[in-house]
C-alpha cells in the first residue's frame, strides 16, 4: 500500500535538489531572442522565452488586474478601465471618520454621496472593471478578443475586481459589492448572471483591498479572499456573515451555497493556492514599506490578527482624533511576527516573511513549465519599482502541525506581475500590469512532462461528466492535479462513486488514495456529487444512506498505518459533522448495529488521535472534535492542550477551537481557572475570546501573566463594556506584576472608558510612580485632559466607539487633591500636569512647596 507521508516529502526534496543544482550551474537569462537591447528586459529563467500575446491592431488592453485560464486554454482578463480610480481612504482624510463608522453595506455609498457633494473633485466616479476573453482559436498567433458582458450584474460592481475563475464554461467574478456566476453564452446571447454573494466591501479601506481568487479546492468548493473592506450579508439559509474590519479567506460550493469564512484577521490577502496534499495558502501584504508580506497557512477559523483600523492608527491617527500615543497592537505587540516572537496567543502565526508586495499566488499543477518549479508556490510581486518586481518561487513543507518555508528565490525579475496562472499547454501566463499586456513564459523543449501537459489540455476540453466511471478512475493518478480533481469531482456525481473511491483508497498509488479520501469526504458532506456551476438552481437531493456509507469508509481509515491517510480522513470527517451528530431519520434513533448504521460522533476514536505520533493527525483530530461539538471529548482536549504545553501554536489553535465549539456553556471554560496547566487555561482564554462572551474576563487574574494578558486583550479588543470594571480593578494593585507597555495601556483605557471619579483617581495615581513608563504617564494626563469630551475613536483598538460627554465634576476634585503630589514629578511629566491643571482652571502649587494637610475628601460614589 502506498505511503503518502513518506513519498510526498521525498519527491519534494528531490525536486528541491534539482532546483539548487539548476541555480548553481546556470544563470538566469534576460529578455527573449530578438529583444531590443536598449530596452530593459525582465530577467527570466534560462532556456525560457517571454512571449507577449498578440492582439489585433484595433484591440488595446486596459491595466490587467487578474487572469484565469478556461477549459479552451483561453485567457480571461479582468481589466481596470483607463483613467479609473478606485475610491479609498488613501489620502482622503475628510472621510476617514465616516469610513471607520461604516458598519452596513449601504454606508459606503452614503459616504461617497456626502463627500461628492462637498468635494466633487475629491471623489472619483469608479467605472466597473471589464472582463474580456482572449483566444487564438485559429492558431494564427493573433488572439481574438471577446467581451464578457457584465450588464446583468445586480447590484452593479463598484469597486476593484481581481477575483475571476472559469469552470465548465461558466465564469466566477468577484468585485465589491458581490460575487456572480456568469454562465456561458447561448446562441450568441449572454445568459443572465446569478448573484451568489452581495454585501461585500462595507468600507473603502486602503486602495485595492478587495476580492481576489477564485481557486477550486480538492473538496470541490471555490476559495477566494477579500481584503479589510469587510462585509455583512445574509445567506440563503438565513445565516448572517459579518466581518466589518478585516479581510479573510472564504469558500462556497460551486453553486454558490454554503458560504464559510475559513481564516480571518487578514489585511490584503491575494487569493488561495493549494499544494498537492490539499493544504491551502495565501499571501498577505504588509501594512507599510518596512513591514514584510506574510505567507499564511490557512487553517479553520485561524486569525492572523489584522484589523482595518490599525492602518488608520499607523498612517492617519490625528485625522480621526487620536494622539501621538495611538500605536496599534499590530506593531506594539508585533502580531505579524513569526511563531518564536509572536505577541499574542490568539493569533495563528505566518509561515514566513517575504520581502515583496504580493498581488496573487498560484501553485504548479504537476505538468508543464519547468521541473524546477514542481510542487512550488509562485507569488506575483509588484515591487516598489519595476526593476524590483517579478515572481517569487517558494518551496513549502509540513513542519509539526504547521508549515515551513524551505527555500524561496526569484523566478522572474523586472516584470510588474499582477497575476500568473499556468496554461493547460504548459506555459506560465502572466498579467504584466506595467506594460498593460498578457505574456507567456514558455520553457520550450525544457517543458516538464510535455506529453502529460498536452494530454491535460485535451482533457480540459472534455465534458468529464459524460465519461464512464472506469475511464474517470484512470485519471485519479494523472500527473496534473487539475485533471485529477476534475475526475474526482465528476466521479462524485456517478451512481457507483462510493465503490470507486473505496477502491481508490486501497490503491498503491498515493495520488489515488488521496483523491479517494477527498471523494469520500464530498459524499459524506453533501450526500450527493459535488455541485456544478449552474445558474438554474437544480441539483440532486442529498442521499442520507450514501452519506452514512461514505462516513463509515472514512472512519475505517482512522486506523490506517499511513499518518497522512489518517490526517486526511479525520479532516474529511470534520467537514461532514452532520453525518455523525444527527439521526438519518428525524425523530427516530439511528439503527444499531448493522450496515448503514449511523456512527455517532462520540463513538469515533478521536480521543486516541489526539495523542497520535503525527502532529498533523493530532491537529485535524482536534479541529474535527470542535466541528462535531461532542462534550464527551472535553477532558481529552484539555489533556491535548496540556501535552502541547504551548509549544506548537497550530496545536494550541486547534485545542482552543475544539473547546470553543464543544463547550456550549461558557461556564465549562471558566471552570478551568484552577486547572494546573497554564496551556489549558490559555486555550480556554482564547476560546472565550472567540465566543465573544463576557466570560472572557475569567482569566484576568491568572497567575501566569501570559494567560492573564489574553483575557485583558479579549476585553479590550472586543470592547466588552461589561468587563471593564474587572480590568479597572487591576490598577489598584498595579505593582503586583510586570507589565508590557501596551498591556498596561489596555488597562488604562478600560478605566478611562468607564469614567467615574473613582477611575479618574486610579489613573492619576499612576502618574509619578517610578515603575510606570513616562510615555504612559503622559498618556494618562492627556486622557484626563479629554475626560469631559472623549474622542470618538478608541485609542487602543482604533475602532469608532463614541462615548457620551462627561461632567468635568467627575475629575476636577480628584485632580485638585492630587495636584500637590503631581507637581513633584520629573520633567516632562510635570509640564503636562501644569497643562492639565490649566484645562480645569486649577492653580498648581509652586514646585517644591509642601502639600498642605487637609481633611480627606469625601468618598467617591461607588461603582
Amino acid at each position: 500500500m502506498g505511503c503518502l507521508h513518506t513519498l510526498f516529502p521525498f519527491m519534494l526534496r528531490c525536486l528541491h535538489s534539482i532546483v539548487a543544482c539548476s541555480v548553481l550551474t546556470v544563470g538566469y537569462a534576460s529578455g527573449r531572442p530578438g529583444a531590443d537591447p536598449s530596452v530593459a528586459q525582465p530577467v527570466i529563467p534560462p532556456r525560457t522565452t517571454l512571449n507577449p500575446l498578440r492582439l489585433a491592431p484595433d484591440q488595446v488592453l486596459g491595466q490587467p488586474e487578474a487572469i484565469a485560464i478556461d477549459d479552451q486554454d483561453a485567457v480571461i482578463v479582468v481589466e481596470r478601465r483607463p483613467g479609473t480610480v478606485i475610491p479609498s481612504t488613501d489620502g482622503r482624510i475628510p472621510w476617514l471618520r465616516d469610513d471607520l463608522a461604516s458598519t452596513l453595506p449601504g454606508h459606503r455609498q452614503t459616504v461617497l454621496e456626502k463627500w461628492r457633494a462637498e468635494f466633487p473633485a475629491l471623489v472619483p466616479a469608479a467605472a466597473p472593471p471589464r472582463l474580456r476573453r482572449l483566444e487564438d482559436s485559429d492558431s494564427d498567433g493573433v488572439y481574438e478578443v471577446t467581451e464578457i458582458s457584465t450588464a446583468s450584474l445586480k447590484p452593479p460592481p463598484a469597486g476593484n475586481g481581481a477575483a475571476v475563475s472559469s469552470h465548465g464554461g461558466s465564469v466566477y467574478f468577484g468585485c465589491s459589492p458581490g460575487v456572480w456566476l456568469l454562465p456561458p453564452a447561448t446562441d450568441g446571447e449572454a445568459a443572465p448572471a446569478k448573484s451568489l454573494v452581495s454585501g461585500l466591501g462595507i468600507r473603502f479601506a486602503t486602495r485595492d483591498h478587495g476580492l481576489r481568487g477564485f481557486t477550486q479546492g480538492p473538496d470541490g468548493r471555490l476559495y477566494g479572499t477579500i481584503g479589510d473592506q469587510g462585509f455583512l450579508f445574509t445567506d440563503e439559509t438565513g445565516a448572517i456573515h459579518s466581518l466589518p474590519d478585516q479581510g479573510c479567506a472564504f469558500r462556497f460550493e460551486a453553486d454558490g451555497t454554503g458560504f464559510e469564512i475559513v481564516h480571518r484577521g487578514l489585511r490584503n490577502p491575494c487569493g488561495v493556492a493549494f499544494d498537492a496534499a490539499g493544504n491551502a495558502f495565501t499571501i498577505d501584504a504588509g501594512s507599510g514599506p518596512d513591514e514584510p508580506a506574510r505567507l499564511i497557512y490557512l487553517v479553520d477559523d485561524g486569525d492572523s490578527g489584522w484589523r482595518m483600523e490599525y492602518q488608520v492608527m499607523i498612517n492617519w491617527p490625528k485625522s480621526v482624533g487620536l494622539t501621538k500615543f495611538s500605536q496599534p497592537s499590530w506593531t506594539a505587540e508585533q502580531l505579524w511576527e513569526m511563531a518564536d516572537r509572536a505577541g499574542a496567543a490568539y493569533v495563528t502565526p505566518p509561515v514566513a516573511h517575504l520581502n515583496c508586495r504580493p498581488t496573487s499566488i498560484t501553485a504548479h499543477p504537476g505538468t508543464g513549465f519547468l521541473a524546477t518549479e514542481a510542487n512550488r508556490l509562485l507569488v506575483c510581486d509588484r515591487g516598489p519599482e519595476p526593476a524590483m518586481a517579478g515572481i517569487l518561487s517558494l518551496a513549502v513543507m509540513p513542519d509539526g502541525a504547521g508549515m515551513i518555508l524551505e527555500d524561496s528565490r526569484r523566478l522572474v525579475t523586472g516584470l510588474n506581475a499582477a497575476d500568473a496562472r499556468f496554461s493547460w499547454t504548459g506555459g506560465l501566463v502572466i498579467a504584466d500590469a506595467g506594460a498593460r499586456r498578457i505574456v507567456t513564459l514558455d520553457a520550450g523543449h525544457d517543458t516538464w512532462r510535455t506529453e502529460a501537459a498536452a494530454e491535460a489540455a485535451k482533457l480540459a476540453r472534455e465534458n468529464l461528466d459524460s465519461w464512464e466511471s472506469a475511464k474517470l478512475t484512470g485519471l485519479l493518478n494523472h500527473p496534473d492535479l487539475r485533471i485529477r480533481i476534475r475526475a474526482q469531482l465528476a466521479l462524485t456525481r456517478k451512481p457507483g462513486a462510493l465503490a470507486v473511491f473505496e477502491a481508490a483508497v486501497a490503491s498503491t498509488h498515493p495520488n489515488e488514495r488521496l483523491h479517494g479520501i477527498w471523494g469520500l469526504g464530498i459524499l459524506a458532506r453533501c450526500g450527493r456529487g459535488a455541485p456544478l456551476a449552474a445558474a438554474d438552481g437544480f441539483s440532486a437531493l442529498p442521499d442520507q444512506k450514501l452519506q452514512i456509507s461514505a462516513s463509515q469508509r472514512l472512519v475505517a481509515l482512522l486506523k490506517d498505518p499511513d499518518p497522512e491517510v489518517r490526517a486526511q480522513a479525520v479532516r474529511a470527517i470534520g467537514d461532514a459533522p452532520d453525518r455523525f451528530t444527527k439521526s438519518p431519520v428525524p425523530g427516530k434513533p439511528p439503527p444499531r448495529p448493522g450496515v448503514g448504521a449511523l456512527i455517532g460522533a462520540g463513538e469515533l476514536p478521536l480521543a486516541a488521535l489526539l495523542s497520535d505520533p503525527s502532529p498533523r493527525v493530532r491537529y485535524f483530530a482536534a479541529i474535527s472534535i470542535g466541528k462535531l461539538k461532542v462534550a464527551g471529548f472535553y477532558g481529552s482536549v484539555c489533556d491535548f492542550l496540556a501535552a502541547n504545553d504551548n509549544r506548537d501554536p497550530y496545536l494550541r489553535h486547534a485545542g482552543a477551537y475544539a473547546l470553543q465549539h464543544l463547550c456550549t456553556n461558557p461556564l465549562m471554560l471558566t471552570g478551568l481557572e484552577q486547572h494546573p496547566s497554564a496551556a489549558v487555561r490559555m486555550g480556554a482564554a482564547i476560546a472565550l475570546r472567540r465566543m465573544g462572551t463576557t466570560a472572557a474576563a475569567a482569566f484576568i487574574n491568572d497567575p501566569d501573566p501570559t494567560v492573564a494578558d489574553e483575557s485583558i486583550r479579549a476585553v479590550t479588543d472586543l470592547d466588552l463594556a461589561e468587563n471593564r470594571l474587572v480590568v479597572g480593578y487591576l490598577l489598584d494593585n498595579v505593582a503586583s506584576r510586570r507589565w508590557a507597555p501596551f498591556m498596561l495601556r489596555r488597562v488604562v483605557h478600560n478605566a478611562y472608558r468607564m469614567g467615574t471619579s473613582l477611575n479618574a483617581g486610579r489613573l492619576l495615581k499612576l502618574v509619578g510612580r517610578p515603575e510606570i513608563p513616562d510615555a504612559i504617564q503622559l498618556e494618562v494626563l492627556d486622557l484626563c485632559a479629554a475626560w469631559a469630551e472623549p474622542p470618538p475613536v478608541n485609542a487602543v483598538t482604533g475602532r469608532w466607539s463614541p462615548l457620551p460627554k462627561r461632567s468635568p465634576a467627575e475629575i476636577k476634585p480628584v485632580l485638585a487633591a492630587e495636584l500637590p503630589r503631581l507637581m513633584t514629578t520629573k520633567q516632562p511629566v510635570r509640564d503636562a500636569v501644569a497643562r492639565l491643571a490649566a484645562v480645569y482652571q486649577l492653580e498648581p502649587p509652586a514646585v517644591g512647596a509642601k502639600p498642605e494637610t487637609k481633611p480627606a475628601p469625601p468618598a467617591p460614589p461607588s461603582e
